[in-house]
């Protein structure tokens, strides 16, 4: 149907009038922008703060909500990220592999690279790591009653016995019976030397005759050869050429000898019923021969035994005193000092006291004299020798005038000091060196 003329004048004012209310409206927007803000800005401001205040009041049952929406957050993340991985285990795994397998490299090159490096410095290190490992383990082994299984193992191969070894053990023993029948060979040559100079002493002075010199030298060289004759048939022979008699016998030797060694206490006894004058002979071809001439370790140990042995008996028996030790003339003293005159005592002697003796006497500003007397004499010999002219002063004098004059007491002074620092000197290198000590 048709519009009719009224219909189009109701529609074209309609329009028109809500044309010109949206005009009016746009020209007044910031004006009713402001009168709403105006309006509602209170009321806001108050459901703010009544927000605000009724949080505040909910602070509790606010923060467990927000925890368990976070909780509740978290969790789904968690589980997302868990699907993930087990979804891609394959994956994860090779990317640690790799990650951890760069990691381990770059830290193994870096270490390498480090220790090539410091080459030598890790090789001292080592050496003397193992060598302070070795002498503990060394020690523990000695001075341990129980050591550990893993230090016996260590040096389990020492105690393994060769062929050799005990060929070896069996050269000792040949050596050391021919040292000892050496010794008391010379001995006894030394012995027989010492008559021949009397002998040949008497000759000159027409108390023998040239035909006892001549025997007794004939005895000397026969002697000798004999001494070497046994030898040789001692060294060809053996315990096996013995028959079950004398092996017998032989058998009861050394368990005598045994028994003597290890009981020092007979031999103590033995010693002082010995007359004064046939006990160093006694010493010599006995006692010193029974331990071997202090050959090894043990026989040392037993030997000094029986020196301590002795000494308690004799103070036990002789001394009344202490002093009588000093004045007197002991036995055992006599056997120590005759013991410690062979050459490894005076070996023993030589390296404790050559080196501090002859810097004294290659010290030529060193001078000691503790005689007043001599102090003085040589004072005035340089007094006259300084000036040229006769001194006024006397020459022979007493000590007690000599003791007068300042320069003498100055000199003696001087002379006693430097007597004090040799002793020092000497006495310092005897205590630093007791272990050298025989």
């Amino acid at each position: 149907s048709w519009l009719t003329g009224e219909e189009i004048e109701d529609i074209v004012e309609e329009v028109t009038s809500d044309y010109i209310r949206e005009k009016l409206w746009s020209a007044s927007e910031d004006l009713l922008v402001r009168f709403e803000a105006t309006t509602l800005g209170p009321a806001l401001r108050e459901e703010f703060e009544a927000r605000k205040a009724f949080l505040y009041e909910q602070t509790e049952s606010v923060v467990k909500i927000q925890a368990f929406w976070k909780g509740f957050k978290q969790r789904q993340e968690y589980l997302h990220r868990q699907q993930v991985f087990a979804g891609n285990v394959d994956s994860v795994v090779k990317i640690q592999s790799w990650f951890r397998m760069v990691t381990a490299r770059k830290s193994y090159l870096s270490r390498l690279r480090y220790f090539e490096d410091h080459k030598n410095e890790i090789v001292k290190i080592q050496s003397l790591l193992r060598a302070s490992k070795a002498r503990d383990d060394y020690k523990a082994l000695v001075g341990s009653e129980n050591p550990p299984l893993t230090v016996i193992r260590k040096f389990v191969y020492l105690l393994d016995q060769s062929d050799l070894d005990f060929q070896e053990e069996l050269e000792v023993a040949r050596l050391r019976e021919e040292v000892v029948t050496k010794i008391r060979a010379n001995q006894q040559l030394e012995k027989d030397l010492n008559l021949m100079d009397i002998k040949i002493g008497l000759l000159v002075k027409n108390r023998i005759t040239l035909e006892d010199v001549i025997s007794h030298r004939k005895k000397l060289n026969k002697k000798k050869g004999g001494e070497i004759e046994i030898l040789n048939n001692t060294d060809n022979k053996g315990i096996k050429s013995l028959s079950k008699e004398r092996r017998k016998t032989l058998e009861t030797y050394q368990q005598l000898f045994y028994l003597l060694q290890t009981k020092p206490s007979y031999l103590a006894k033995l010693i002082f019923q010995m007359p004064q004058n046939k006990s160093t002979k006694f010493m010599d071809t006995v006692i010193f021969t029974l331990y071997n001439y202090a050959s090894n370790q043990r026989e040392e140990y037993l030997l000094l035994k029986l020196f301590k042995t002795a000494l308690e008996e004799e103070i036990k028996s002789k001394v009344d005193q202490v002093q009588d030790i000093v004045t007197g003339n002991p036995t055992v003293i006599k056997m120590v000092v005759s013991f410690n005159r062979g050459a490894r005592g005076q070996n023993t002697l030589r390296q404790l006291l050559a080196p501090v003796v002859k810097e004294i006497i290659e010290d030529k500003a060193l001078v000691i004299n503790t005689n007043p007397v001599e102090v003085y004499k040589a004072w005035v010999n340089q007094l006259e020798t300084q000036t040229g002219e006769a001194s006024k002063l006397p020459y022979d004098v007493t000590t007690e005038q000599a003791l007068t004059y300042p320069e003498v007491k100055n000199k003696l002074e001087a002379s006693i000091e430097n007597l004090r620092k040799v002793t020092d000197k000497v006495l310092g290198s005897i205590i630093s060196s007791l272990d050298l000590l025989p």
